[in-house]
């Protein structure tokens, strides 16, 4: 009986025993299914947790984005072939690798074997990205989407790149590299401003969703039609022209001629967009300006849009078709102040910053010496005074009724969207406020609504009679009102050059500078008497 409880309980120790072993055996198949690099544990111990063990050693480092912000974060970096890769520690390194991996599949396919830096952030930007010359940044996303690889496009040919063509060549590269697969869809019917195709198109801020998904078959399928009519080789060269914004009427112009390659009949907009980065939401280029957009700016001002409509103040966040219409019509009211001026030469690497931050009284203003040249912006009614300063300020006499009288003067003569609230304000003067007297005086001698194109010079001198403002410093009214006699007594020209330094700093055609502004004031004296006896 012993011998026979012995046996039993041997048997019964061996299928524990067999029971164990399998079970170890199925854990040790768990690791290897679910852990790249041999089923390490963590710390090299028998903890039986399962790390990930990367294909490439890291680095730390810390990532600048000093560009556009002084942003900067811990991160960990590697370099492949020549590409820099810098992740967040966040980025898990499983998530690095194929970021890695694809990247160069991707390069690969594009025939791209230069020097590159990439940084990829955890959600630093939100929604925002930023390319600039072989150099992105990028929050984490699916390095196989066609968003991704049009960022990569965009850094090789040109940040100012027409995103939709970008966006188009990249799903072609991507299928040429087995990465995604061509969609079936048909090709939809798009609105006219989207044909487009820059950056904003394909921003939910700016464009509806479903015009978005739109984009997103109408690019590829009209990209692959260029190319399989004219070759992978002429669209990169067309591609590399409209990222070029140092040119953008020729950037412009490759967007025209791949339009009518694929049979389309479309006047391209000649304004270049690309990603902000992590301060602003975009940048816009035009011939004569570069915008930058910060993500948080708001007008501080009601500010009426394009023949006379009042927008919400955050317009330029919101509406494509809003901020088009903005930056056509202010490329065209730039050109024309080139052309009014007709001065030797222009600096037209100028920025203009849409700027959320505070400024001395808060109001907009330039900045320019030590290689700035620049506005801060608070308000689209400024922004034509400023630029006039941007073209004049190193023409200007150093003294503040010349480079401030010029800019108040001229600031009405192509300004669509401040000339309608300037007229509003001087047709509705408030009648609580001292500073707006001479308007009601003014309003009661004409009988008629004030037209500034018409009214202002009048109005200046009105201004001076009223206050007794005769010294040239003292308000720009003022200064506005001296050079407005110059111009009626001697002409456009003489009265611009006046202004300026050299060949009238000691007076005009003979008459001092005392001389001049004992004739203006008794000019203004004169002209303006008649308002008043009206009145009596």
């Amino acid at each position: 009986m012993r011998k026979k409880k012995l046996l039993i309980f041997a048997i019964v120790i061996a299928v524990i025993s067999v029971m164990i072993s399998f079970a170890a055996c199925d854990k040790g198949n768990d690791n290897d299914s679910n852990t790249q690099g041999g089923g390490n544990t963590e710390n090299g111990n028998n903890s039986g947790e399962n790390v990930y063990q990367s294909k490439y050693d890291y680095d730390g480092e810390t990532m600048f984005y000093a560009e556009e912000s002084t942003f900067q974060t811990y991160g960990e970096g590697v370099e492949v072939n020549g590409v820099k890769y810098l992740f967040e520690h966040t980025i898990k390194e499983e998530k690095r690798d194929r970021y890695v991996d694809l990247t160069a599949d991707i390069l690969n396919a594009a025939g791209y074997e230069g020097a590159m830096t990439i940084n990829v952030y955890d959600d630093a930007f939100g929604d925002n990205y930023y390319v600039k010359d072989k150099e992105i940044y990028a929050c984490a996303t699916d390095p196989a989407s066609a968003d991704y690889a049009a960022l990569l496009i965009m850094s090789i040919y040109g940040r100012y790149c027409n995103y939709g063509m970008a966006y188009g060549y990249a799903d072609y590269i991507l299928n040429k590299a087995g990465l995604a697969e061509s969609s079936s869809a048909q090709t939809p019917e798009l609105k006219d401003a989207l044909y487009d195709m820059n950056a904003l198109c394909f921003n939910g801020k700016y464009t509806d969703e479903e015009d978005i998904v739109d984009l997103k078959i109408f690019a590829p399928v009209i990209v692959k039609s260029y190319i399989d009519k004219s070759g992978e080789d002429a669209f990169e060269a067309l591609l590399t022209r409209t990222g070029n914004d140092l040119d953008v009427p020729d950037a412009a112009s490759a967007l025209e001629e791949f339009y009518d390659v694929c049979g389309f009949d479309r006047q391209s907009v000649k304004v270049l967009y690309t990603f902000g980065g992590k301060s602003n939401e975009f940048i816009a280029r035009t011939e004569f300006a570069e915008f930058f957009i910060n993500d948080g700016w708001t007008d501080i001002a009601q500010t009426p849009m394009y023949e006379g409509n009042y927008v919400d103040p955050e317009f330029m966040h919101r509406d494509y078709c809003e901020v088009r219409e903005f930056f056509n019509t202010v490329t065209e009211e730039m050109r024309s102040y080139q052309q009014f001026f007709a001065l030797e030469e222009y600096d037209n690497s100028l920025e203009v910053v849409f700027y959320e931050g505070s400024t001395k009284g808060n109001v907009s203003y330039y900045a320019h010496g030590n290689g700035m040249h620049r506005i801060y912006l608070k308000t689209i009614m400024s922004l034509m005074h400023e630029y006039i300063h941007s073209l004049t300020m190193r023409y200007c006499k150093e003294e503040l009724w010349a480079y401030e009288g010029l800019a108040n003067k001229y600031s009405i003569l192509y300004n669509s969207y401040a000339l309608p609230f300037w007229n509003y304000e001087r047709n509705n003067p408030d009648p609580d406020s001292p500073s707006y007297d001479y308007y009601f005086i003014y309003l009661d001698y004409i009988g008629r609504d004030i037209d500034l194109l018409i009214d202002d010079a009048a109005l200046m001198d009105l201004y001076v009679y009223h206050y007794d403002a005769y010294d040239l410093n003292y308000a720009y009214d003022t200064a506005t009102s001296f050079i407005n006699y110059i111009e009626r007594v001697y002409g456009k020209e003489k009265s611009i050059k006046y202004c300026f330094k050299g060949e009238y700093d000691e007076g005009i055609e003979g008459k001092t500078h005392e001389e001049l502004i004992a004739e203006w004031k008794a000019y203004v004296q004169e002209s303006c008497r008649k308002y008043y006896e009206k009145q009596d």
